[in-house]
């Protein structure tokens, strides 16, 4: 039972028992958007999205609830975007509560709000113009956190909806392991104590990718990411070296000055161009990774970000705002 009152989370449709009947139905709704088969697969994955939107729009008209508030976690494709302009309908605001780095129109969802991450962010995302309006919740800049022991390099171009994994494949992540590599032994860091954590998706990609990969983390010698292992120890490591990923802010938020390091084309308006504390070859990330870490260097990766709170800090944010409860 959720009042009027109460922010709720949205439930997935497809748990839902009556989806089936209702995605069959939504078929022939669906008939002008229906691609002919010979125009490929993906854009037959496009027209089921468009049923499956239709689908859960039918489920949400049945169940006749009018929260003040639903909190998306995900949105911008085409099943999600009908279920939100169908909660919209009904005088329901839905708020995306962003979990990652704005991409652009990638992001672009028909959301009431879209609580970003960072300032920058959400002014890229009001510059696109899809959601109602756009916001962060600023934060203070967190604790420093001395340097530890080792260093983490976290790889997340290899990613099937990466748009260089779709251009240049495992390259730039092979780049950047590679430029580690030459760093630690020019830092004279054992080969042992440098550690690998590639993004969760890379279980989705090729496996071939997936073998060359871990082939280049074996010759480097480096050690794996033990699995399971919270991501928040990696605020042990004396060194942490990210491509462009969402981990740059976890890292801050932790009390770290993270290294990014770029090795593919980088969209000019992304949050990433920003950051200052940014290896663009080996002697520029051996500066960096033996620097001696600091408050101030902290606050100016931080400031220079204009970061947010995390997700789950902007989410009670959010319900004090409305003095209510999820």
């Amino acid at each position: 039972q959720t009042s009027a009152a109460q922010p709720m989370m949205a439930a997935c449709p497809n748990h839902c028992p009556c989806s089936a009947p209702l995605l069959m139905a939504a078929t022939a709704q669906s008939a002008k958007v229906q691609a002919p088969a010979s125009e490929g697969h993906h854009e037959a994955l496009t027209t089921y999205r468009m049923m499956q939107g239709a689908a859960h729009r039918q489920w949400w008209q049945r169940r006749r609830w009018t929260p003040q508030t639903v909190l998306f976690g995900h949105t911008g494709t085409a099943d999600t975007s009908q279920l939100e302009l169908e909660m919209q309908t009904g005088g329901t605001k839905t708020i995306h509560m962003v979990h990652g780095i704005n991409h652009g129109w990638p992001f672009a969802g028909v959301s009431s709000l879209g609580l970003f991450k960072s300032k920058h962010d959400a002014e890229l995302g009001e510059a696109i113009g899809a959601y109602g309006e756009t916001a962060c919740i600023p934060s203070n800049c967190p604790e420093f956190k001395p340097d530890g022991q080792g260093w983490l390099v976290l790889t997340s171009y290899t990613h099937p909806m990466g748009r260089p994994y779709a251009i240049y494949g495992i390259e730039p992540d092979i780049k950047a392991l590679d430029l580690v590599a030459e760093a630690a032994r020019l830092a004279s860091v054992p080969p042992g104590d440098v550690m690998w954590r590639p993004h969760p998706a890379i279980e989705k990609v090729k496996r071939e990718d997936r073998d060359a990969l871990e082939a280049c983390v074996t010759r480097h010698g480096f050690a794996r990411w033990p699995q399971g292992q919270p991501l928040e120890t990696m605020q042990s490591f004396a060194a942490i070296i990210t491509t462009p990923s969402t981990v740059l802010l976890d890292a801050l938020h932790l009390g770290k000055c993270p290294i990014l390091v770029v090795t593919a084309p980088l969209q000019s308006d992304l949050i990433y161009a920003a950051y200052p504390f940014r290896a663009d070859g080996v002697e520029c990330m051996l500066a960096l990774a033996t620097k001696e870490k600091s408050v101030s260097l902290l606050q100016e990766n931080w400031h220079s970000l204009q970061t947010s709170h995390s997700l789950g800090a902007a989410l009670e944010n959010y319900k004090s705002m409305c003095n209510s409860h999820v």
